[in-house]
Formats: C-alpha cells, structure tokens, sequence
C-alpha cells in the first residue's frame, strides 16, 4: 500500500498542470541560456561595424579641406552640360570603388543604375542616379530596401545622410525626413563629398546586403 500511495502522489504531481507548467518554463529558460552568446555575439558583431563604418567616416570628414569648394574644371570651360557630365563620371568612380560589387547600368547619358543580384536570375534596383541641370540626384527606395533586406534600416541610413553630408560636401537631402523614397542632390566643387556619400553608400546599404547573405 505505501509504495501504491508513492506511486498515486507522483502521477498526480506529474499530470499536474502548474508542474507540466513549470518544467516547460525551466527548458525555455535554459534554450534561451544556451542561445544568449549566440544573439550577444550577433549584436556586438553589428555594433563593431557600424563604429568601423564611423571611424571611417569621422577621418574622411576630418580630411575635408576648408574654405569653399573650388569650381570644377567643367564649369570653368564653359558648359553645364560638360559639368555635370564629369560629376556624374566622379560619383560613378567612387561607387565603383566603395561598393564594386553592386551592378552599374548606364541606362543613357544622364541616367546610371544600380543593381544588387541576389542569386540566379533575381535582382535588386537599390539606387537610382539622374544627372539634370548639371547636378545629380541619386534616389533610395528606403521602404522597398527595408521589406527585401530585413537588417537594413532606412531611419539609419537617412541619418547617416543628414548627419555627415550638407551644403559644406555639396550633398543635400532633398526629401522630407521619413520619406519612402530618399533623394539626394549632389552639387559640382567637392570630390570628398562623393567619397563620404560612396561611404555611406558602403557602410549602410552594401553593409546590411552582406549581412543578410551571410548564413
């Protein structure tokens, strides 16, 4: 009868709910003990980017020249057009060398595109250039960026943009903040204004693309 009597209390606590309850709370708590040096891991891992991608920056803005920016040689032989022509060939060669792995289409004279392909037969347009009345303006489709790469973030990358670039680099924000897309209009006079933009461009966007490929 006693060892019944055992028997019949254990199948009782067993069966009880705060006890199936409590057993199951202590294998969440242990998943999660076992996984925190993974997600801590994760993180610390972001964060050192993205304090590499501002030591990077905070040099190039240390190594900005003072003074105003000096007329590019297209506006002193006399032609908007050759202007901005030779800003366009300027930004292109900082992107190329930022983020050559992102695709270039030069899809006429004034229009440059570029593309992330992310497998076989599937594609990204990430950033649109228009060159019109000798400046630039390169568009972000931050929302449409943020649905197809789940770590990057618009909010972040346009402040980045405010914060960094302006009038001084020639670069100006020319859409509201929070918009779904972010234009930028990007002035002829400073070659280190394209170079903190292609910055950016490396440390935000191609950043978070890798990141997302990354298993």
């Amino acid at each position: 009868m006693g060892w019944e009597s055992v028997q019949a209390v254990l199948a009782g606590i067993l069966s009880s709910p705060v006890f199936i309850l409590l057993v199951s709370l202590g294998i969440f708590v242990a998943l999660a003990w076992l996984a925190l040096p993974f997600a801590l891991y994760g993180v610390r891992r972001r964060l050192d980017r993205i304090i590499e991608g501002l030591d990077r920056l905070q040099a190039l803005l240390e190594d900005v020249p003072g003074g105003p920016p000096a007329a590019p040689a297209g506006e002193r032989a006399g032609g908007p057009v050759r202007e901005g022509a030779g800003l366009l060939d300027e930004l292109r060669e900082a992107l190329r060398g930022a983020v050559p792995e992102l695709q270039e289409r030069v899809l006429d004279a004034g229009r440059v595109e570029y593309v992330h392909r992310r497998g076989w037969g599937r594609e990204f347009a990430c950033l649109s250039v228009l060159l019109e009345n000798g400046r630039l303006r390169a568009s972000f489709p931050l929302r449409e960026l943020e649905k197809a790469y789940p770590r990057f973030s618009g909010g972040q990358f346009e402040q980045y943009v405010r914060a960094f670039l302006g009038e001084r680099h020639g670069v100006l924000p020319a859409s509201p903040p929070g918009a779904d897309e972010l234009a930028v209009i990007i002035q002829p006079g400073t070659r280190k204004g394209l170079e903190i933009f292609a910055g950016i461009v490396r440390e935000q966007l191609w950043g978070s693309m890798t990141e997302e490929a990354s298993p």
